[in-house]
């Protein structure tokens, strides 16, 4: 039975294990990856799980290049406590164990990051690919029939950019939680049809460790919780249900709190606390007060539905979906509009910006199958021109998954009119890249200066001569009144102002300037210009410039460029001014500041 779709799932299975390991990534632990698999080899090679000492880590990395920095932990005391949840980890754990064992066994290092490891990474990968395929395929034919569930296959795993994921790309755990969305769904649908207390506990365990993996997907109990639920009538029949086997409800909830034990005695262990918050970063965070649905959706820099257009289907499928199969929709849309909020509310730029769907996509499968199913029972031209479509999407998955391994596709710097100039290409020239946005990382690597200011409009914003501060002259002029520095008086006046009076604008630049006298020989850690973005009273990019004079006595000027970090929220604050951190004396007059837009 069901012949047509089981084979595509072996094939499929074959298919995407060739790419897998055809194309094996250079340094698979790296980056988010890094931290999500950083407590295997700390708690079990290293017996250090909080990072009490950094110099192993620092060889590590040295040997490896696994980060740039060590944005992965969080300084707490003696400890260095590890950001990302230990979910995944646990998920990796079996072939961890199996890595080690081969390099004992062989001439590589037993650290934890040598090619055995990266090795049982990829099988891992490669693994939980399998469950994902095998139970989205149990979950579609329970809903639809066997042709629907090949096309419907085909189309998620070829035609979207889970085939990036799936394979070039083994470092993201967007891929296992696919798997467990996946198995969540089939033990939800086995639970409803039959109430075993295994299966309650196994969606428990599934819900648990999902949530400890990424605590944002705690919009997976909306699955069970609404399963089966679309009018009143079902709503009364849903609360009797969870009546009549509330003893199984307790069960699932201890079991979801059981899997997330090892990661509260963690943090309690280390920080004291059961909760620990590690989301610190003000550069990323989620602000539900901005949501930005049309830049998730839309936008070429990262919008989901631009580089996994097929994926709109998906969304209209929900309309066939609720028609035939009521019980199951609403669930999986309520999943869809709250992960919605919560990927257009975060503020994080740097990563492509679709990943964060993927998981998702194992509940978006059955809108998916229901608008597939739709076309299979129109007329042959209908299936024709359908299936001319899908081999476009397939060529476009693949061939933007090349442009990603290759850098053509940039991570947070594209543009439409470089999207459409590199399209389809798989080299690209120099002049192509001017088309990029503004790199936001390499400000200083350009010495803090607009690189080309034809390409902006300016506007003067700030300035100061300090004529109404009486108190303090010109040691050189009576006539000209400015403000002096000291160390009883740290701070110059600057504009402090919010990112809604400033610019609507993704970034700008800011040309900050002032003279300056100083009677003694300033050293480079007395005196500094601090620009400074900050939301909420946290600095999101703080910059100190330091002022060096080695000629005293003479009014010199003082000149530099700051860009902003992404200006992603209103309740951004953009604030800038001298601070004398010595004891030496400082005389400013003329405090500038020139605003260049984006044009």
């Amino acid at each position: 039975m069901n012949k047509r779709s089981l084979v595509t799932v072996w094939g499929l299975i074959i298919l995407l294990g060739i790419l897998k390991f055809g194309y094996q990534q250079n340094n698979l632990l790296s980056y988010d990856y890094f931290g999500l698999y950083l407590h295997l080899p700390a708690t079990f090679i290293y017996q250090d799980p909080a990072i009490s000492d950094l110099s192993w880590l620092e060889k590590i990395n040295e040997t490896y290049q696994n980060t740039p920095s060590f944005y992965q932990l969080q300084a707490e005391g003696q400890y260095h406590i590890i950001r990302f949840f230990n979910g995944i980890a646990i998920l990796l754990s079996p072939f961890f164990f199996i890595g080690h064992g081969i390099a004992k066994l062989s001439a590589y290092p037993a650290d934890g990051f040598s090619y055995p490891y990266q090795l049982a990474m990829m099988i891992a990968a490669w693994f939980y690919v399998i469950v994902g395929l095998l139970f989205t395929r149990k979950v579609l034919l329970k809903l639809f029939d066997d042709k629907t569930t090949c096309w419907t296959l085909i189309a998620l795993y070829l035609g979207t950019n889970l085939l990036f994921w799936t394979t070039f790309d083994a470092g993201a755990p967007h891929t296992i939680l696919f798997s467990f969305y996946a198995m969540l769904l089939w033990f939800t649908i086995r639970w409803h049809e039959q109430q075993k207390t295994r299966y309650a506990i196994i969606i428990g365990l599934l819900l648990g460790l999902i949530i400890v993996s990424r605590p944002s997907d705690i919009v997976a109990v909306l699955i069970p919780i609404f399963w089966n639920v679309y009018d009143k009538a079902s709503l009364k029949a849903k609360i009797q249900l969870i009546k009549t086997h509330y003893k199984q409800l307790m069960l699932l909830i201890l079991f979801t709190v059981l899997a997330g034990l090892p990661q509260m005695f963690y943090f309690y262990k280390y920080t004291g606390q059961l909760v620990y918050s590690t989301y610190t970063d003000p550069q990323s965070r989620l602000d539900f007060s901005n949501p930005r649905f049309a830049w998730a959706l839309f936008s070429f820099r990262k919008g989901w539905l631009i580089y996994a257009p097929l994926m709109a289907f998906a969304l209209l499928g929900f309309v066939p979906l609720w028609k035939k199969h009521k019980a199951v929709t609403l669930p999986i849309l309520l999943h869809f509009l709250l992960n919605l909020l919560l990927i257009a509310s975060f503020t994080s730029l740097v990563s492509y910006g679709w990943r964060a769907f993927i998981q998702s996509y194992a509940l978006l499968a059955l809108p998916l199958a229901a608008f597939i199913q739709l076309l299979l029972q129109r007329k042959w031209i209908v299936k024709g021109l359908a299936l001319l479509l899908l081999l476009f999407f397939i060529w476009l998955s693949a061939i933007q998954g090349w442009q990603i391994m290759m850098g053509t596709i940039n991570s947070s710097r594209m543009t439409k009119a470089y999207y459409l100039k590199i399209f389809g290409k798989v080299k690209i020239s120099a002049e192509d890249k001017k088309l990029l946005r503004m790199d936001q990382y390499l400000d200083d690597a350009v010495q803090n200066r607009i690189p080309d200011t034809n390409l902006y409009i300016s506007k003067p914003f700030y300035f100061n001569d300090f004529n109404d501060y009486t108190d303090f002259i010109d040691p050189f002029d009576s006539t000209n009144h400015v403000f002096k520095l000291s160390k009883e008086q740290a701070f110059s006046p600057g504009p402090k102002i919010a990112q809604r009076e400033l610019t609507s604008k993704e970034y700008i630049w800011a040309r900050i300037s002032f003279d300056y006298l100083s009677l003694d020989t300033l050293k480079g850690d007395e005196i500094f210009l601090v620009a400074n973005y900050l939301y909420k009273g946290k600095a999101i990019k703080y910059r100190g410039f330091g002022l060096n004079d080695g000629n005293p006595g003479d009014w010199k000027h003082f000149t530099i460029d700051y860009m902003s970090p992404e200006l992603t929220s209103t309740k951004n604050q953009f604030q800038t001014y001298v601070w004398a951190k010595g004891d030496s004396e400082l005389f400013i007059d003329n405090f500038s500041v020139i605003l260049f837009e984006p044009k």
